[in-house]
């Protein structure tokens, strides 16, 4: 069993590393000369115009972020991806509110480009739908 001082690390320090990179990582490519992009909309450029919709629903995901965190299963993995998904939806959340648009500087070619924080909430995503096909 997993007591709340230990699901709390887990989340936190998830979350902390995260953003961190995140954060870091948006630092280091504005103040180099690598390229990177200030998407204005949501994924994939979609939304583009529509700021302060995309504000409000950033702070709907966290406020259900919030609800679920005292109702998570007593699995670790899960307070890791609970932990990364936190830290996505609020490491992009910052830049929409503080620079206008969130940066997005890893180019793969065939994909559009992304950051740490959406690569954060993926994973997180990611390793929630593997458990609940898992523990069926």
């Amino acid at each position: 069993m997993v007591n709340k001082k230990e699901k709390f690390l887990i989340v936190s320090l998830a979350f902390l590393l995260a953003v961190l990179a995140d954060r870091i990582s948006k630092i280091a490519v504005q103040g180099s000369s690598l390229p990177y992009i200030k998407n204005t909309g949501a994924a994939f450029g979609l939304l583009k115009g529509f700021a302060p919709f995309l504000i409000v629903a950033s702070f709907a995901a966290i406020a259900v972020l919030i609800y679920f965190y005292g109702r998570l299963p007593e699995k670790r993995i899960l307070y890791l991806s609970f932990g990364l998904v936190f830290a996505g939806v609020v490491g992009n959340l910052s830049d929409r509110i503080f620079l206008g648009g969130v940066i997005d500087f890893i180019d793969i070619g065939f994909w559009p480009a992304f950051n740490i924080a959406d690569l954060s909430a993926s994973v997180g995503i990611g390793i929630i739908v593997v458990y609940l096909i898992l523990s069926k």
